[in-house]
């Protein structure tokens, strides 16, 4: 898949068209195929680190201390949901998730981790 994706903080010019990994959902988590995105202020000042001087300490250890900690922007998106995974569950738990989807607890997929 590919995302605009930087890696340091800086003007527009860091910002990169790369292929990344597709993530897969975790328990409770589902994967949205992205069709449109927003960049807000937020963005901006998170891509420059652009923050009042009282708030660098505290800004840098949460976006990151010398490069990006997340290094995709964007909260607000428009797309379709790809898959749900409800719960996963190791191999050597299959009968409980065979009873958990039997139940119909489920409301997305079992998965079976190997």
């Amino acid at each position: 898949m590919k995302a605009i994706v930087y890696t340091k903080y800086g003007p527009p010019d860091v910002l990169e068209l790369k292929e990344v990994v597709k993530p897969i959902p975790k328990d409770n988590e589902i994967l949205v195929r992205i069709n449109a995105t927003t960049v807000n202020a937020g963005d901006v000042k998170m891509r420059s680190f652009t923050v009042p001087p009282l708030f660098w300490f505290a800004g840098r250890m949460a976006l990151g201390w010398t490069k990006p900690k997340r290094n995709i922007l964007g909260m607000a998106l428009s797309g379709e949901v790809r898959s749900v995974i409800d719960r996963s569950y190791p191999l050597e738990q299959i009968s409980e998730a065979h009873s958990y989807a039997e139940q119909g607890h489920a409301k997305g997929k079992v998965v079976i981790t190997l």
